[in-house]
């Protein structure tokens, strides 16, 4: 049982993957730009060392910062309409099984009921016949007489004639 768990278990990370990675590049977006709003408040009260490494350092770690949180946003939208769509056409697999279906009951109903069903009793008039031939001491499945002196009588007048 635990074997048929995996599978599943595995199919379900493979799907969080890219929703864990999304997350942290907007953990890693957002603290760039905690970064940046440090390094300003440096600026701001003149304890950054070099003012123009300050600068040029805030506008890149800004830019990448917010970078990263517009490629993160934008890339769960995608996985979650991506996610809909699956979910959308699995829905309309399961429908169209569901349909097929009872289609296919419907139609094994319409044969059921034009199919008529032989009689419970299989014995045919042939085994009466076979019952009356071991009374008389014949048997059918070997077509030899079982030794009834009535039938070897007779058996004898058709050899002399």
């Amino acid at each position: 049982m635990a074997d048929t768990q995996q599978p599943e278990h595995e199919d379900q990370a493979h799907k969080d993957k890219p929703k864990r990675r999304y997350t942290l590049y907007s953990l890693a977006g957002a603290y760039l730009l905690y970064l940046v709003y440090e390094m300003i408040a440096d600026i701001k009260d003149g304890t950054a060392t070099n003012l123009a490494f300050a600068v040029i350092s805030c506008i890149l770690f800004g830019a990448a910062g917010i970078a990263f949180l517009v490629y993160a946003w934008r890339m769960t939208k995608k996985q979650k309409e991506a996610d809909l769509a699956e979910l959308e056409e699995t829905r309309r697999k399961e429908a169209e099984a569901a349909r097929q279906a009872e289609l296919d009951a419907q139609n094994d109903r319409h044969f059921l009921d034009d199919y008529t069903a032989p009689e419970e009793n299989t014995q045919d008039d042939d085994s009466s016949d076979e019952r009356h031939f071991l009374d008389e001491g014949y048997d059918p499945n070997t077509d030899e007489d079982l030794g009834s002196e009535e039938n070897e009588e007779k058996e004898q007048d058709a050899a002399r004639t």
